[in-house]
């Protein structure tokens, strides 16, 4: 597995350490995904109109690395926007867990 800090940390939190590496990692880039979504659309409501349609180009080009650049440069506080989703992600996935154990 990858030494990867939330692959290990939610894996653990769920209690699925027993499951196939296989199902593990596609569990983990499905909550990477969703992840990812929900930072774009944070960042994406709080920008210009004018911002709003580059941001529309550069998503076409589908490139990440220009993506990251273009949000580093107008959001400042996107290090603290990627914690708190992957922590409302956790806590979303932990509370789904727990009722599935108590059913």
């Amino acid at each position: 597995m990858s030494r990867n800090p939330f692959r290990k940390s939610i894996i653990a939190l769920l209690g699925i350490e027993a499951l196939p590496d296989e199902e593990k990692v596609r569990l983990v880039h499905a909550m990477v995904d969703l992840i990812e979504r929900r930072v774009m659309n944070r960042l994406a409501k709080a920008l210009s109109a004018e911002d709003a349609r580059r941001l529309d180009d550069l998503a076409t080009g589908g490139d990440p690395e220009v993506l990251a650049v273009f949000f580093r440069d107008r959001c400042p506080n996107l290090e603290e926007i990627l914690k708190e989703e992957i922590d409302t992600v956790k806590r979303e996935a932990l509370a789904i867990a727990r009722e599935i154990d108590a059913a």
